[in-house]
């Protein structure tokens, strides 16, 4: 008992030395009074203040953890002194967990210390521990210690030994760590010097696309030469709508004091035209946009040389489509006239006069572009130039009968249907085809390409597979 406060009276305090040592004979467990004057403390303070008491002094046996610490901060208004009763683990699992603890104290200690009798207090306190203190818990306590002893001594090997068993079975299993087979790159701190992100994109798509504009874009608002206006408008944004600068998008050209030898060649090259494109109002409004992509155009060609340059590439993407397609390239979307705003700033504009929808036009009226008929056109157009027929020429509607038309019309279909099934174009039929549309015959190389053996069975052999793909799937 440590009376710091002289809350006791000198009997009581002998009374609960005896009471202790008894406790203490018949179970082992070590028990402290602990009274002291700190009117500002609070419940949750003196609890540790209890706790830390344990810890510092060691009470209770070791290997049992069974002591008991009865902390009291007292003051001058009785009522407003704190009490707290913290236990070691094993005074918890063996006699008292923490709710039987916190019902001593409120049964036996507050009512007599809340008008002042502290002694009484203390006495009722140290009656209601004896009496839950008995010793089967001692007993329950010391096999607790034996099954942990025990577990701590052949279980805590048993899983060393398990462990290390698991981690050499999988080393027999999957061998060492495989070789480093990736490329020297990876162990490079940072992005090489001319690694920028417009041609990091190239290097990751292997080829200039849209997203290289917008690199390009964005690097350049990144150095306060752009800034970009009205983004949010950006999809509803028409070719043919009425302007409206405030809701149009448009691209503002900071045309200050800049240094220009901070960009790289292809980034230099299309700031440039950018400024020259913007001209003395510095600004890029809705209809100046469309015309973004073909003004950056040559900016991606360099590019795609600088990554060749660099060694990132081994060739440059155009030989690669061009040696892919047996010498025809088809232009990325971004290249091709239409209604798109540059990069990410608009979509296709189907309602514009150069949108998607012009190349359909273009059909019905006979205005093709070589190499980008549709699909509907481009095997009658291919007959007619095997055939010796002029492409731009146009099938005679005089007189004649029904019945001739319907032979042409039905030796046109003949034809088709032979060209699908892998005959050729030519081969099965001499009727020229009626048809309004036409375009340019092709030059004599592209007409030779044309009649080259897998230029004629790879189609076919593609068709075929997906014939049976389709029956395959309508038996299912």
């Amino acid at each position: 008992v440590y009376d710091e406060a002289d809350m006791f009276s000198a009997d009581t305090e002998a009374s609960l030395e005896a009471s202790i040592d008894e406790i203490e004979a018949e179970t082992g467990a070590e028990i402290v009074f602990y009274t002291q004057h700190d009117p500002d403390i609070t419940e949750d303070e003196n609890l540790d203040k209890a706790k830390a008491l344990i810890d510092e002094w060691g009470i209770g046996r070791s290997g049992f953890d069974d002591g008991l610490v009865l902390m009291v901060a007292l003051d001058p208004d009785p009522g407003e002194s704190r009490v707290s009763l913290y236990g070691g683990s094993g005074f918890l699992g063996a006699y008292a967990n923490e709710d039987a603890l916190t019902r001593i104290i409120d049964d036996s200690f507050v009512p007599s210390a809340r008008v002042g009798d502290f002694d009484s207090a203390a006495l009722r306190t140290i009656e209601a521990l004896d009496a839950r203190m008995d010793a089967d818990g001692s007993d329950r306590l010391e096999t607790l210690r034996v099954v942990n002893g025990a577990l701590g001594l052949v279980v805590a090997p048993l899983a060393l030994l398990a462990t290390l068993g698991g981690a050499w079975w999988k080393w027999r299993r999957d061998g060492d760590d495989p070789a480093l087979t990736d490329s020297p790159s990876i162990l490079m701190a940072g992005p090489p010097a001319e690694m920028t992100p417009t041609l990091a994109t190239v290097v990751r798509n292997g080829t200039a696309t849209g997203h290289s504009i917008n690199t390009i874009l964005a690097d350049l608002a990144r150095t306060g030469r752009l800034s970009f206006h009205n983004l949010d408008q950006v999809s509803k944004a028409r070719s043919d709508d009425d302007p409206d600068p405030l809701t149009d998008p448009a691209i503002e050209v900071h045309a200050g004091e800049h240094d220009d030898r901070e960009l790289a060649g292809p980034e230099r090259e299309a700031w440039e035209r950018i400024r020259q494109h913007a001209g003395g109002s510095g600004r890029l409004s809705r209809e100046r946009l469309w015309e973004v992509n073909p003004l950056l155009d040559s900016s991606t060609r360099a590019l795609e040389s600088a990554a060749v340059r660099i060694g990132w590439l081994a060739r440059p993407p155009a030989w690669t489509l061009d040696h892919q397609h047996g010498g025809h390239r088809h232009r990325p979307r971004h290249r091709r006239r239409g209604g798109r705003l540059p990069g990410h700033l608009g979509a296709d504009d189907r309602r514009g006069p150069a949108g998607r929808g012009a190349r359909a036009r273009w059909a019905r009226h006979g205005r093709v572009r070589p190499g980008h008929e549709p699909a509907h056109l481009a095997g009658r157009l291919r007959r007619r130039h095997a055939q010796g027929v002029p492409a731009n020429a146009q099938e005679d509607d005089g007189p004649g009968s029904q019945h001739e038309r319907g032979g042409r019309a039905d030796g046109d279909r003949q034809a088709g249907r032979h060209a699908r099934q892998g005959g050729g174009v030519g081969h099965g039929t001499r009727t020229p085809c009626r048809g309004r549309g036409g375009a340019r015959p092709r030059p004599r190389a592209a007409a030779a390409r044309h009649r080259l053996p897998h230029r004629r069975v790879l189609p076919a052999l593609a068709r075929l597979i997906r014939r049976l793909v389709f029956v395959r799937r309508v038996g299912r």
